[in-house]
């Protein structure tokens, strides 16, 4: 493994590398013939140390560049006798699907940034100031600050936190997730986490007069926007059912969108699909166009999944189910099984949820409960 890894983690961690690990470990092999590359690998695979992001996506990536160029049959009968030598189910496989459960969130988390600033490119920050590491956790406090925050502003808050890093972080180069909630401690209104309090049953010092308090933006340059309690998912929710435009961006695909879609577009676009289903898909619909989930109730959030399982998931049709896990994970979902497609959004929605808010059974959870809790979807969605 230390051979491996001196040999391949000695590129990945170079500060000025901005190639992906697939394409590191490759060039990284080419110069070697196929069994010093097979054992380069077993070594990568076989060995036990803590697994952090960046080892587990060399893991990964090593595994599909065995795959990929069949190294396994230099020295094995079959791929399956080369998996019970590695150990491949105890030890490999859970590390693999962490992996591939981690990227899915990062590419939301992604996908939320680029939509709040509408970028269409695949540079998310300026070199001078992005990431060595783009893990799940920066990248979810980074999908926050778009919200608060343009990409202009974020910037030059994010410039300015890193000048005034405390000493002990000074040396690290690159952003680290600590500046982004450095930023977003200063910059998110304490009145917005005040009203957030009371919405969900704090007390309320102000009365009635929180239901039309515009939220501080600390000079944000943008229009006033009404306090959470009045957010209207209609107006920032995105176009589930236009066509995407793939780019690339670390491996992932995502659409930009620069200006929010009319009521008119968007009952045209899901009228076109002659689907009595669409209207069952709005209140995820609304879940899925807030990754965070900043804006919901965790026991919103947990009797929408309730009745999704209930009532939603067997009555959405394949095209929709696959449109509705677009909204976070890109046009890719096309090509996902729908158990797959369930089991990811039910994943990401989860993440939401406190350990005490356990999700009923069908038998527990009342079914006026659940649809009292439901958002009354637009007239202009209804089928006649």
């Amino acid at each position: 493994m230390e051979a491996g890894l001196d040999l391949i983690g000695t590129t990945v961690l170079r500060d000025d590398d901005k190639a992906s690990i697939p394409e590191i470990l490759k060039s990284s092999l080419d110069s070697y013939c196929d069994l010093q590359r097979l054992d380069i690998i077993t070594n990568i695979l076989t060995a036990s140390p803590s697994v952090d992001d960046r080892i587990a996506e060399i893991i990964n990536a090593s595994w599909e560049y065995l795959c990929d160029y069949g190294l396994w049959s230099l020295r094995y009968e079959s791929l399956q006798q080369f998996r019970q030598f590695i150990s491949y189910s105890e030890n490999i496989l859970p590390i693999i699907k962490r992996f591939k459960k981690s990227d899915k969130k990062k590419l939301a988390c992604l996908g939320m940034v680029k939509r709040n600033w509408s970028l269409s490119g695949s540079e998310v920050l300026p070199p001078d100031i992005a990431p060595i590491n783009w893990s799940k956790h920066l990248l979810s406090l980074l999908s926050a600050l778009s919200k608060w925050q343009t990409r202009e502003q974020a910037v030059l808050s994010l410039r300015e936190t890193i000048q005034q890093r405390p000493k002990r972080s000074r040396q690290q180069k690159g952003l680290i997730a600590s500046d982004i909630q450095r930023v977003l401690d200063k910059v998110v209104p304490s009145q917005a986490r005040l009203l957030r309090s009371n919405a969900s049953g704090g007390s309320n010092n102000h009365g009635e007069k929180r239901k039309h308090q515009v939220v501080d933006y600390q000079g944000i340059d943008r229009p006033e926007v009404e306090a959470v309690v009045h957010w209207s998912p209609m107006e920032t929710m995105p176009d589930m059912f236009s066509s995407l435009e793939d780019f690339t961006d670390l491996g992932l695909a995502f659409e930009p969108r620069l200006t929010l879609p009319t009521p008119l577009e968007r009952e045209r676009s899901i009228t076109s699909l002659s689907c009595g289903c669409a209207t069952l898909c709005f209140p995820l619909t609304v879940l899925l166009t807030q990754p965070s989930g900043d804006d919901f109730e965790p026991n919103i959030v947990k009797q929408l999944l309730q009745w999704a399982r209930d009532v939603s998931w067997s009555n959405i049709c394949a095209v929709h189910l696959q449109k509705l896990a677009s909204l976070s994970f890109g046009p890719s979902t096309e090509t996902w099984p729908r158990e797959e497609i369930i089991e990811t959004i039910e994943e990401l929605l989860g993440d939401h949820l406190s350990n005490d808010l356990p999700l009923l059974s069908s038998e527990d959870c009342p079914q006026d409960l659940i649809t009292g809790l439901l958002p009354s979807p637009p007239s202009a969605l209804m089928y006649h």
